[in-house]
């Protein structure tokens, strides 16, 4: 009992004199000490977040006018090795007339920014200087499709001509949409989202009417994207601050927000592997698009979950002959997103999402060899890098895998797919 008093004395004694030194030459760590120091962190931290040299980079006029114009127009010239794979098979698509929508929706986002400005609504820029940017804008896309269309000398899918690419209906929506945002953007990210799905839509009826190749709309939609930052640099430079009615302020995404959101996807999907008919012919997938909406709730800033819709189209070739139609993938998802937000304006993402996949195709398919499949189970993992372009509005480049239980082309395999494209999303 003696001894045991006698260690605990000594180690009180021990303490105090630590205490006392520490108190003049370093500090001893204590609960509230710590708490101080996790604030210290999150301080540094907000700092960081703040005033990353990344941010100020990417908010430059160079970004602005090629951040994405650029990319997707390289990525269209990279799509086109498919083009010249299938341009040496023995048939030609027959022109399917599926749809006729694409002739109209082209000019809709244009039309839809005269609207907004003969109603009154406050946008960027005054009557001359609006217009003076569209025609830069549509000077240089006219340019640039008609000198390449002429130059390149591809033919249509259909055969119909030799002035496939790019895809001028493309451009033109692309553009138009640009335009839009350009002077509107700023007041609801929903005008982005309408914008982009319409002419998203046009490039998707551009290839189901067997206008144009994959590679056609994907450059086509670049070339539109950039003409228009050009239109509207160039303008900047004529009228400098005379005309200038509204300048947008740089966007910045609260540190902790969570990033609730509704999206919409287009990008490219390619079929990975090789795959045969019953009677052990080749089947050649070409890379297709998808277009598709997403939705997604945050309770925490980096965990939410949600759903997810899209469709893909993809063309195929049984040896050397074209079929006729697409393969459609219809898929049904849900599951977990993740996001890390690393700055105001850039953040890292994923998701894991399973659900259904419906199938379809044409009944005559199955004189080659190609078993009807209705559908299959599917699961997704994806990754992807957002950039918040204006208030409540990200763009976002993401590339998915995708799993199938079940592939349509050859029922005894499964299949396996990346996809590839952007999402535009409206941040709640």
């Amino acid at each position: 009992m003696r001894k045991s008093f006698i260690n605990i004395l000594i180690v009180v004694l021990l303490l105090f004199g630590v205490d006392s030194y520490a108190s003049k030459s370093f500090t001893i760590y204590s609960l509230p000490q710590m708490a101080e120091d996790d604030y210290k962190l999150e301080e540094f931290t907000l700092k960081l977040y703040e005033q990353t040299k990344f941010d100020k980079l990417t908010s430059s006029k160079l970004f602005e006018i090629a951040g994405i114009g650029v990319p997707i127009t390289i990525a269209g010239i990279i799509v086109k090795q498919e083009d010249n794979r299938f341009s040496n098979y023995n048939k030609v698509l027959e022109r399917s007339h599926f749809c006729s929508f694409d002739d109209y929706t082209q000019y809709v986002p244009l039309v839809a920014k005269y609207l907004m400005k003969v109603s009154g609504v406050k946008g960027r820029s005054s009557w001359g200087r609006m217009i003076t940017s569209d025609i830069l804008s549509v000077a240089l896309m006219t340019g640039s499709v008609e000198l390449l269309k002429h130059t390149m000398d591809m033919p249509r899918p259909d055969g119909e001509d030799n002035h496939s690419f790019p895809s001028g209906h493309t451009a033109v929506a692309f553009m138009g949409a640009t335009l839009l945002n350009k002077e509107y953007g700023h007041i609801s990210p929903w005008i982005p989202i309408a914008s982009y799905t319409v002419a998203s839509a046009t490039a998707i009826g551009r290839q189901l009417n067997s206008a144009h190749w994959l590679s056609d709309i994907v450059t086509g939609a670049g070339i539109g994207i950039l003409s228009a930052e050009l239109g509207y640099y160039f303008a900047d430079l004529i009228f400098r601050d005379k005309g200038l009615l509204n300048k947008p302020e740089i966007p910045k995404w609260e540190y902790g927000r969570c990033p609730s959101r509704f999206s919409t996807i287009a990008g490219v999907s390619t079929v990975l592997g090789s795959y045969s008919t019953i009677g052990g012919e080749s089947v050649d997938v070409k890379v297709g698009t998808r277009v598709g909406f997403e939705g997604a709730y945050f309770p925490h800033k980096n965990v939410g979950v949600g759903v997810g819709i899209t469709m893909s189209n993809n063309m195929l070739a049984v040896e050397e002959r074209i079929l006729d139609g697409f393969m459609t993938n219809l898929s049904l998802q849900a599951g977990v997103y993740y996001d890390c937000q690393l700055s105001g304006r850039w953040s890292v993402g994923g998701k894991t999402l399973t659900g259904y996949s419906f199938y379809s195709g044409k009944a005559s398919w199955s004189e080659y060899g190609l078993p009807e499949q209705d559908g299959s189970y599917s699961f997704t993992a994806g990754v992807s890098v957002g950039f918040l372009a204006y208030e409540n509005m990200r763009f976002s480049a993401l590339c998915d895998y995708n799993f199938l239980a079940k592939s349509r082309v050859q029922s005894n395999k499964s299949q396996h797919e990346i996809f590839a494209g952007l999402t535009t999303s409206v941040m709640f």
